[in-house]
């Protein structure tokens, strides 16, 4: 499992929905890898001095504590393969417009959890 930023956002808020997902991924798939991958990170950290609301803000340095301290995810720094293949699928994805061209950070997001 890859999770996205907002994932990681409502996670560290306590949303229940997220909370319930993450229990019942757990349940059906033990000892499934709950993964971040470099984006979902760089996201964060740059909504925690950047994100439009101070409660995006505390909500983004949150998920980064939780992420460092007791985290059922496992963040990943660098990918196994080049930063260029990541970019050839996140564009591919948007040009096929399997997502709209706006959504660049999540194109490469899906792109580097695939």
């Amino acid at each position: 499992m890859t999770a996205d930023t907002n994932v990681l956002l409502d996670w560290a808020d306590g949303t229940a929905d997220v909370l319930d997902a993450l229990t019942t991924i757990a349940e059906r798939l033990p000892g499934t890898d709950k993964l971040v991958p470099p984006s979902a990170l760089d996201e964060l950290a740059f909504l925690c001095d950047s994100g439009d609301t101070e409660d995006v803000r505390q909500s983004a340095r949150r998920a980064i504590r939780l992420l460092r301290d007791q985290s059922p995810f496992r963040p990943l720094l660098e990918l196994p393969f080049p930063e260029t293949a990541v970019e050839t699928v996140a564009r591919e994805l948007r040009r096929r417009g399997l997502l709209p061209d706006e959504e660049v950070h999540d194109s490469f997001i899906l792109a580097e959890a695939a």
